[in-house]
C-alpha cells in the first residue's frame, strides 16, 4: 500500500473510535494514545503479513525460516515498531485537537485545512467555495444525569 492510503486508513481507525465513544476524547493526549494504538495494530498486522509472504514465497524450497528471520530483522529490529505508532499518534493529536476545540476554533481549523487542500490538489475553481461540516458535539447528558442534584435540577427545569 502506498503511504497515502495507509495513513488515511489509520486516520479512519481513529475517526471510528471517535464515532463509537466520542465522550472519551477529552484532549489531545487521548488522541495520541488512541492513534498510537491504531498504529500499533496496523504495524503488527503489516509485519505478520510480510512474514507470511516471506515464508510462502519459497514454499517447498527447503528452509523457510531464513527469509522469515531476515524479514523480522529488517522490519522489526531495523525499522522498529515506532514509525506507524508515532505517525498515527501525531495524526490522532491533530484529530483530537480538532474535535475538542470550541466551534469557532473548529471553523478556523477547517478553513485552514480547506485552503491547504485546495492548494495541494489545485482543483478548486476561482469563485467556488465548499463548506465545512465539522459539527461534532459531545453527546447530551441523559435526563437522569442532567436532573440529578436538588439545586441543579431546579435550575434546569427538572421535575422533582
Amino acid at each position: 500500500m502506498g503511504p497515502g492510503v495507509e495513513e488515511t486508513l489509520k486516520l479512519m481507525g481513529v475517526i471510528t473510535l471517535f464515532l463509537i465513544v466520542p465522550a472519551e476524547f477529552d484532549g489531545v493526549m487521548d488522541g495520541f494514545v488512541y492513534g498510537a494504538l491504531v498504529g500499533l495494530g496496523f504495524t503488527v498486522v503489516e509485519d505478520v503479513s510480510y512474514f507470511i509472504h516471506a515464508a510462502v514465497a519459497i514454499a517447498g524450497a527447503g528452509d523457510q525460516m531464513g527469509p522469515v528471520v531476515d524479514t523480522f530483522l529488517v522490519r522489526v529490529v531495523g525499522g522498529g515498531l515506532y514509525s506507524h505508532v508515532l505517525f498515527t499518534g501525531i495524526t490522532g493529536i491533530g484529530f483530537a485537537y480538532l474535535v475538542t476545540r470550541p466551534k469557532a476554533a473548529r471553523r478556523k481549523a477547517c478553513s485552514a485545512l480547506e485552503r491547504a487542500w485546495s492548494q495541494a490538489s489545485r482543483r478548486t475553481q476561482p469563485g467556488t467555495r465548499r463548506g465545512c461540516s465539522l459539527s461534532w458535539r459531545r453527546p447530551a447528558p441523559t435526563s437522569r444525569a442532567r436532573c440529578s442534584g436538588s439545586n441543579m435540577a431546579r435550575s434546569r427545569g427538572c421535575r422533582s
